[in-house]
């Protein structure tokens, strides 16, 4: 991994945090507006450019109708993990067959990219795997952690979107008191506790992109056991 995409996973500060909580941002609306389907359809695929390199790059590739024709194949009998995060903040689709992850279109029609995972990687399960346990039992452990993050990701969506509603409620409330206090002071009190709530959602947004990270983090990691 690059270190430029190492980067979009970490804790960004400084004059990158404008930046940061962008990404944040776009990735809440994508969630609560980007329909995520079910149901693939392999004739109807494709492959972006950049899919198309990382054919090129992992299986020596050169043609885009033979790249494919492989990544259909391939699909036809991969594993559908789940959703994850990618490294511009939007949501992918993850299927893995053959130590090969291709990372999906929520409308599942286009391969974003493709790329290989041969070893669990996965921190606290590296130890596991070195001890000698079969790949059934490591496998099971991937996924109790995967259902517990996927839980996690649950409630923290209903909270940030609890917490939305209630800062659009109390900023149209602190927006007419504006309009209607007079004094410095007291308008500062109120642009103050308007700043306030924003930053609460500012930071239960950042949770949420952590557990994703988290995530995206496990599903390579169970990449490597299909």
């Amino acid at each position: 991994m690059s270190k430029d995409k190492e980067y979009r996973y970490a804790k960004s500060r400084g004059e990158h945090e404008k930046q940061f909580n962008v990404h944040i941002r776009e990735m809440i609306e994508m969630m609560k507006h980007e329909e995520v389907k079910t149901n693939l359809y392999v004739k109807a695929i494709k492959l972006s450019s950049h899919a198309f390199e990382r054919m090129e790059q992992h299986f020596k590739i050169s043609s885009l109708a033979t790249a494919t024709k492989v990544v259909k194949d391939m699909l036809k009998c991969a594993v559908r993990i789940g959703t994850v995060l990618s490294y511009d903040g939007r949501i992918n689709v993850l299927y893995a067959y053959r130590q090969t992850a291709f990372f999906l279109s929520p409308d599942l029609k286009t391969v974003v990219t493709v790329n290989k995972f041969q070893k669990v990687s996965y921190k606290p399960l590296i130890r596991k795997a070195k001890e000698g346990l079969d790949r059934e039992e490591i496998l099971e452990l991937h996924f109790n952690y995967l259902r517990e993050i996927e839980k996690q990701e649950e409630e923290q969506m209903r909270l940030i979107l609890s917490i939305e509603e209630k800062v659009r409620e109390d900023t149209a409330s602190c927006a007419t008191m504006l309009s209607l206090v007079k004094g410095g002071g007291r308008k500062q009190g109120i642009k103050q506790l308007i700043t306030e709530m924003n930053a609460h959602l500012k930071a239960e947004g950042r949770k949420l992109f952590e557990l994703k990270v988290e995530k995206r983090h496990l599903c390579k990691s169970i990449v490597a056991l299909y």
